[in-house]
C-alpha cells in the first residue's frame, strides 16, 4: 500500500520493493543490474523488460498526486528525484 497526501494506492509486492529501493537510495542512479538483483533476486539482465514495465506502472501510480519523478538514465538505469513529501509504504 502506498500512502501519499491522504490517498492510498495498492502496490504489487514487486512495485512495493522497487519503490523501497528507490526511496532507500533516492538521488542515486540505480543500475538495471542492481534493481534486478535487489527486487527480483537475479543476476539475469539480458532482458530487463520486466523492470521497465514495473517502473512504468510505478510512475503511473506516483504521478497521480503530484510530482514524483523516476527518471531514466539512458544506458544505465533509473534515479528517483522527489519533490514534496516522501511517499510511504505500509
Amino acid at each position: 500500500m502506498l500512502q501519499r497526501d491522504g490517498h492510498a494506492y495498492h502496490l504489487t509486492p514487486k512495485e512495493c520493493r522497487l519503490l523501497q529501493a528507490f526511496i532507500e537510495y533516492r538521488g542515486q542512479v540505480l543500475t538495471r543490474q542492481f534493481l534486478m538483483k535487489e527486487v527480483w533476486q537475479t543476476d539475469f539482465v539480458a532482458d530487463t523488460r520486466t523492470l521497465e514495465v514495473h517502473v512504468h506502472w510505478l510512475r503511473k501510480k506516483l504521478s497521480r498526486e503530484g510530482p514524483v519523478f523516476i527518471r531514466t538514465v539512458r544506458g544505465v538505469g533509473y534515479v528517483l528525484r522527489l519533490e514534496g513529501p516522501t511517499p510511504s509504504t505500509a
